[in-house]
């Protein structure tokens, strides 16, 4: 009888483990931002230490790429979920620039970028609003365009829920977002193109209103953005009962 409490107290304690299951946790390849407005839509901004995503008055509306290789997630049909974990820089908007709410729009990326070592100069070595590489570093007449061209990004898919950048003070550090991107990271487990991730507003082309994340380049000791994904809580507690069923075979 003790022996039968003790399994199934053991049980017990499985199965709320299970619920908090290992994860894998994948750190981005490269991140950068890219600006719409014409005098910028041709520079790299890969080396900057915070990347912004803008809504885009006066024509000059921002995104932010993070790129991850998700080759591991392939046939990992355990996952049942993911997050991407940002540390915000800011939020902000409008003419005041205090603290706020800003709702913004999240796509998988099917194709790769380069991430490019410019900050507010033309390197012509990375990510623009009118391109995502460069066939001859420096070269921009060799610039690959992206699909749709003029950062229409025709060539990313939105496939997750938009979400909400709370308020917070420009230079916050160690105030960490959670993004649910649990949708199109099921596409890479089913093999679909995945090669991270593009931010943006939810709606651009007017208004002030702007976020920044801190990107893999800080200084101040901030964590580049995190590609998280949650296994099936049942695997593991399925492991612990067969585990438990060898045992009491063994008595």
């Amino acid at each position: 009888m003790k022996i039968r409490i003790m399994l199934v107290a053991l049980v017990a304690l499985i199965a709320a483990g299970s619920a908090q299951a290992i994860d894998l946790t994948l750190d981005a390849t490269g991140d950068t931002h890219m600006r719409g407005r014409s005098d910028l839509a041709d520079l790299n901004f890969g080396r900057n230490e915070a990347n912004g995503a803008w809504s885009g008055a006066g024509g000059d509306a921002q995104r932010i790429l993070v790129g991850f290789d998700t080759s591991s997630l392939v046939g990992a049909n355990s996952i049942t979920g993911a997050i991407l974990r940002v540390e915000l820089h800011a939020s902000y908007g409008g003419s005041s620039g205090a603290p706020r709410n800003n709702e913004m729009a999240i796509h998988r990326l099917t194709q790769s970028f380069v991430q490019g070592t410019g900050s507010h100069e033309p390197t012509n070595d990375g990510a623009t609003w009118n391109s995502y590489d460069y066939g001859t570093h420096g070269d921009g007449s060799s610039a690959l365009a992206w699909p749709g061209g003029g950062g229409a990004l025709g060539d990313a898919v939105q496939d997750d829920p938009n979400f909400t950048a709370p308020p917070t003070a420009f230079g916050t550090t160690g105030f960490f977002l959670d993004i649910d991107v649990t949708a199109s990271v099921l596409q890479a487990v089913a093999g679909q193109p995945h090669h991270g991730f593009v931010i943006s507003h939810a709606v651009e082309g007017s208004g002030d209103n702007w976020t920044w994340i801190h990107a893999g380049e800080s200084t101040v000791g901030a964590t580049a953005a995190q590609l998280i994904t949650v296994p099936e809580p049942a695997t593991l507690g399925l492991m612990g009962l067969a585990s438990l069923c060898m045992l009491r075979r063994r008595r």
